[in-house]
């Protein structure tokens, strides 16, 4: 019993450090996400009695919802239907996006609707609250970008803008870069398709590099004009400045010698003045400089210092997808201002309310409506969070103000599954040699197909990669310590790279086009993490087979969910 418990115990501490590995990888993109630590969430207190809705151990909301809807579903009689009202194009419309847009996409290639798409859509173009959970590769994306952008884009959008800044109708928070990029990608297809005369095109904008990006100095020619104008402005002040303390200084000596003073009390009075004269013109020619260039003094000579200019596709931007952290830097110092957004997205909801983003997400959501629930113009802000897993239902109600009551929980026949059409094996191995073996014969056995192979940590991730080269394969590693991570990713992307060992960076949210195999070459911490790993194939639009490879030592204790997919019986 003794040793039962200490092997669950090694099992969980070793859980918990690739989890703090994950973190840490997530945390070398752009945003400053590694200062953030690992904590429960708050939110799952703060919840208060809203959460007696759903008693613990009970059904979730999400089932209790799915129930209630195949019930309704069973006693409503279906009519014939015209052939042509189940294709694609109808099955959009139905659904309520607006019949141009119908039509964009018929005409792009994308013809039917996924089931996750028929649940949420409807709900969201109605206006309503939704929580959209389905599993990976189901197209929940889309799901939440068509119907939005379709409304940002609408007549009517109202609000206003202020010059030299970002002020949105939707906001989509991302928990890493890559993602972020996925999600701009559809976001713009989406935007493409709305394009009309009346339903302008929003323009779309990732806040995913660096600040430097948004900013660009003005033009060469315009600088070079300046800088003329301002050394002009200077020397033209410094002598209306010496004129003004001239002329006070003789005003005053002649006064305080006409009262009787001696040279040396006429000279401290006309050098008082002379002073007073010189502040005075001195801030009337800052008040009358016009704004732009100034030359500072310096030891090392004059330096130019001016205006930066912000980049008309950032300033343009309706739709803006950023990572919490780096968004609300950004509202902070006033480059984006909330005031106008209609629609807020919360991707990967499950990662980012329970995984450290909990604190910057609560402060972007409460930045974008009022006390009323309305932003700054009095429209209705719109939220809607995404995922892929999903095992409590707090951090979203603490995060989502308004009470579970308005809540619209949408959820997938297979969510919090494995998709149906993968097939899953295990591998038993013995040792880190014996792990190195099963993978090769893995990727001999299926080599045809690239394959996507998740290790436990960066160190790991490595040395796999080291061996793997060594044995007749061609594989780069990918995580968050990769000096270029793009290179890796890019070439697995375009089918040059047949091997891309990872850490669980690359498990979620990434859509890798032409991916048949998934590789655990060290199982997963968690159930929610196996899930994301497998669904890195078996995506929308794929044709099968679709193979998950689990590489599992015979003396490894696993999560007792993880092994009750595999099926290993422990």
């Amino acid at each position: 019993m003794g040793e039962e418990k200490s092997g669950k115990s090694e099992a969980i501490r070793k859980g918990r450090e690739r989890a703090r590995d994950v973190d840490a990888d997530a945390g070398l993109n752009d945003e400053s996400v590694a200062t953030m630590s690992r904590r429960a969430s708050p939110a799952t207190d703060a919840v208060g009695d809203v959460k007696t809705a759903y008693k613990r151990g009970g059904p979730r909301p999400w089932e209790v919802a799915r129930a209630a809807r195949e019930a309704k579903a069973a006693t409503v009689k279906k009519p014939d239907q015209d052939p042509d009202a189940a294709d694609a194009g109808s099955a959009f419309g139905r659904a309520g996006l607006p019949p141009h847009m119908v039509e964009a996409m018929r005409t792009a290639g994308l013809k039917r609707t996924t089931e996750i798409q028929r649940l949420a859509i409807p709900e969201l173009t109605s206006g309503e609250d939704v929580v959209i959970l389905a599993e990976t590769g189901s197209g929940k994306t889309f799901a939440y970008t068509l119907p939005m952008v379709a409304s940002v884009g609408a007549p009517g959008r109202g609000g206003t803008k202020v010059q030299g800044r970002c002020c949105p109708s939707m906001i989509v928070l991302v928990p890493n870069v890559e993602l972020g990029r996925q999600v701009a990608y559809m976001a713009e297809l989406a935007a493409e398709w709305t394009d009309t005369k009346e339903y302008p095109r929003p323009a779309v904008f990732s806040l995913l590099g660096k600040d430097k990006k948004l900013l660009k100095p003005t033009a060469p020619k315009a600088r070079g004009a300046a800088k003329t104008a301002a050394i002009k402005r200077k020397v033209q002040e410094k002598a209306a400045i010496r004129t003004a303390r001239a002329a006070a200084r003789e005003a005053a000596e002649a006064a305080a010698r006409g009262e009787g003073a001696n040279d040396e009390e006429a000279a401290a009075a006309g050098e008082e003045a002379a002073d007073l004269a010189g502040s005075r013109a001195a801030g009337e020619a800052r008040l009358g400089a016009k704004e732009g260039f100034s030359v500072k003094a310096g030891k090392k000579g004059s330096k130019l210092s001016g205006d930066m200019e912000v980049i008309p596709e950032f300033r343009r931007a309706e739709i803006l997808i950023a990572t919490p952290a780096r968004l609300l830097s950004m509202m902070k110092d006033g480059w984006v201002l909330p005031g106008r957004i209609k629609h807020v997205v919360v991707d990967e909801a499950d990662e980012m309310l329970s995984r450290g983003f909990e604190k910057e997400v609560a402060a972007v959501l409460d930045a974008c409506y009022q006390e009323d629930g309305m932003n700054k113009f009095g429209g209705k802000v719109q939220f809607c969070f995404a995922a892929a897993t999903m095992a409590e239902e707090g951090p979203i109600l603490g995060a989502f103000r308004r009470g579970a009551e308005n809540l619209r929980w949408v959820s997938t026949a297979h969510f919090g599954g494995l998709h149906p059409q993968l097939k899953q094996r295990v591998r038993n191995v013995t040792g880190e040699e014996g792990r190195r073996t099963e993978l090769l014969r893995a990727l001999t056995e299926d080599k045809k197909h690239q394959a996507l192979v998740f290790c436990s940590s960066p160190a790991e991730a490595d040395e796999c990669a080291e061996h793997v080269n060594e044995n007749g394969f061609t594989a780069m590693s990918f995580h968050g310590k990769t000096a270029d991570r793009g290179v890796a990713m890019d070439e697995f992307f375009n089918g040059d790279l047949p091997v891309l060992v990872c850490t669980d960076l690359a498990a979620r949210g990434i859509d890798f086009p032409d991916l048949h195999h998934v590789v655990h070459y060290t199982p997963a911490p968690d159930k929610a993490i196996h899930l994301h790993r497998c669904g890195r194939t078996a995506r929308v639009g794929q044709e099968g087979p679709f193979l998950v490879t689990c590489l599992v030592d015979r003396d490894e204790e696993l999560d007792d969910e993880v092994a009750a997919i595999l099926g290993t019986g422990r």
